[in-house]
């Protein structure tokens, strides 16, 4: 028989807490304040280890009952549900998130965490690059050279951007730390501390004396490099796929992890040939003799290969025609086809000689039609190419009563 699963008899994070099933969030939140200012190592220095340990349990447990969609699945399954989904979380991180960088005005606490915050690490950003390529270098899985120029790190200065590190200086705004502490009033006596990136020195602690700045970088610490890349386009790639190359950005000093590069892919239309997925598309224009009599002309694949196409049958009117396995490389195994679709050009006029000989070579309506005395001729006259009104993207027109045609808005 199956075990019934509604309801976990795992209370675990809640007696963690000090809480019943049925507390709400605000006594949640307001149990797990006090035990988190209660164990913070910062404030048991005597035995920090145990309560680390314990301060950790409580985050923990915090973090599943504080969040309704974990807090379900832990009431239903116990601790086993949250298996591969537990919180990974910085215990730390969720303490300052609650109390904020001024510790909730705890004076001496100012500094509580130095030793277990986390930094986080700092990164690039990502370089993003379209790259355009041709239906030819799909078609026959080209390695595609791609020039790109990069901004790298200046190794005359070493990206100190000075000829000697003596030329570079303290920051008087911030005395090399970087960051600057901020003291805003919220309210009749209170005060909320914050921390933001120096602006006189844009969060480096140091600014270079421009007597020393490096004669190769002007003190930028950056050169720009022209770097060459082999780009293999594989069969099966796709409009807009992006390539990754890690670590490929413009180089920004003084990071942690320098930005990827992404290439995204721009297939070019081609001038002979349409894409549908792995499929290629060839329209070809032919007389309405040809499409009678056969027709047979040349053409040129993507590959050089030069084809005789022949068709002997009747070419009939938004049919289409294949060439199997001549498309698009589907894997590395299946082609797609190519396709052929057939124009037919019709005559302009015809004179009176060439009906009739037409006429005797072609099937005719042999129903004989019979029309009374006093019926009345009406010629057809061409106005042109029908459009369809839904293809048409109309401008906004206005009519007489002062209405116009609105076009839809995206």
């Amino acid at each position: 028989m199956f075990r019934n699963q509604s309801q976990s008899q795992d209370n675990k994070y809640y007696d963690i807490l000090g809480v019943k099933r049925e507390s709400g969030d605000d006594e949640i939140k307001k149990n797990y304040r006090k035990l988190a200012m209660k164990h913070h190592p910062d404030k048991n220095p005597t035995n920090k280890e145990e309560h680390e340990k314990k301060f950790k349990e409580i985050s923990t447990a915090y973090e599943v009952l504080k969040d309704p969609e974990k807090r379900k699945i832990y009431n239903e399954l116990g601790e086993e549900g949250l298996a591969g989904g537990m919180p990974r979380g910085n215990p730390f991180d969720i303490f300052e998130n609650i109390f904020g960088g001024g510790m909730g005005g705890m004076g001496g606490m100012g500094g509580m965490g130095g030793g277990h915050f986390r930094q986080q690490k700092r990164r690039g950003k990502d370089r993003i690059e379209e790259i355009p390529i041709e239906l030819e270098d799909l078609y026959n899985n080209t390695v595609k050279k791609i020039e790109i120029k990069q901004k790298v790190c200046c190794l005359d200065c070493r990206g100190k951007g000075v000829k000697d590190i003596s030329f570079i200086k303290e920051c008087t705004g911030c005395r090399g730390k970087g960051m600057v502490m901020r003291i805003v009033q919220v309210g009749p006596g209170m005060i909320h501390q914050t921390q933001s990136m120096c602006d006189k020195c844009h969060g480096e602690g140091k600014h270079i004396d421009p007597k020393g700045k490096c004669e190769i970088c002007l003190g930028n610490k950056l050169v720009v490099k022209n770097k060459i890349i082999n780009l293999p386009i594989e069969k099966g790639f796709k409009d807009n796929k992006k390539i990754v190359i890690p670590d490929m950005a413009h180089y920004e000093p003084g990071l942690d992890e320098q930005g990827d590069l992404i290439l995204i892919l721009k297939i070019l239309e081609h001038p002979t040939f349409k894409r549908d997925g792995s499929n290629l598309i060839y329209e070809k224009n032919i007389l309405l003799s040809e499409s009678l009599c056969g027709t047979k002309f040349k053409l040129f694949h993507l590959d050089g290969r030069e084809f005789k196409v022949i068709m002997d049958d009747i070419v009939k009117p938004n049919e289409e025609y294949i060439l199997r396995d001549e498309g698009l490389g589907k894997d590395k195994y299946n082609n797609g086809d190519l396709i052929i679709r057939f124009n037919i050009i019709f005559p302009d006029s015809l004179n009176k000689e060439r009906k009739q000989y037409i006429s005797k070579i072609l099937p005719i309506l042999t129903e004989e039609i019979t029309f009374s005395e006093k019926v009345e001729e009406k010629y057809l006259e061409n106005v042109g190419e029908r459009i369809n009104i839904e293809e048409v993207n109309l401008d906004s027109h206005q009519d007489e009563g002062g209405g116009g045609v609105e076009c839809a808005q995206q």
